[in-house]
């Protein structure tokens, strides 16, 4: 995403994540970083578009592969998800935002080795077109938080000083996750 992902997007993410203090970024826990620049990429705007869809826009010469994954990316959505099952390199997901019901069935290899049924997950999924993919970034919360998270969430999000219900959305449960969240170790 070179040149498209811009300080300013940067910037404005820290802020909206509280970690903007006088120009600077500071980051307090470990997934902070993978965080911020996943909201920085999909979810701020600059000059009307995000990171993501300016590279799609400017990028030539891309494989089928690369643009379906940019296009995913385009339609992607955080959430908070219960992992609803797995079966290796597989996780089933069951969006707990999102009123439409159902569950995602995505490819993640790390989460479908570590992440037992009932496990709480802030993180963004790409629809693709044979199969749903995270962006990478997540935080796994413990499942017997699930009424107090989404207690917690309405309030939250509205804190959020964003127009954008998608930038509200992704700030608020970041801050579940860094406060909440559990610490992961990956095995395979």
């Amino acid at each position: 995403m070179s040149g498209t992902l811009t300080r300013e997007a940067i910037q404005a993410a820290a802020k909206l994540m509280g970690a903007l203090v006088e120009d600077v970024i500071v980051l307090t826990d470990e997934d902070a970083p993978t965080a911020l620049f996943d909201l920085a990429l999909h979810e701020m705007r600059v000059d009307g578009r995000t990171a993501v869809e300016a590279h799609l826009a400017r990028t030539r010469g891309l494989s089928d592969l690369e643009r379906e994954i940019l296009r995913g990316a385009i339609g992607s959505r955080a959430s908070l998800y219960r992992v609803a099952g797995t079966s290796w390199p597989r996780v089933r997901l069951e969006d707990l935002l999102d009123g439409r019901g159902g569950d995602v069935e995505l490819v993640d290899r790390a989460m479908s080795a570590t992440a037992p049924a009932g496990t709480l997950v802030f993180t963004r999924v790409y629809p693709i077109e044979d199969f749903h993919m995270t962006s990478g970034m997540h935080y796994a919360l413990p499942k017997e938080m699930r009424r107090m998270l989404l207690r917690r969430y309405p309030a939250l999000e509205r804190a959020v000083p964003s127009g954008d219900p998608a930038v509200r959305r992704y700030v608020a449960l970041q801050r579940l996750g860094a406060d909440h969240g559990l610490e992961v170790l990956y095995r395979e």
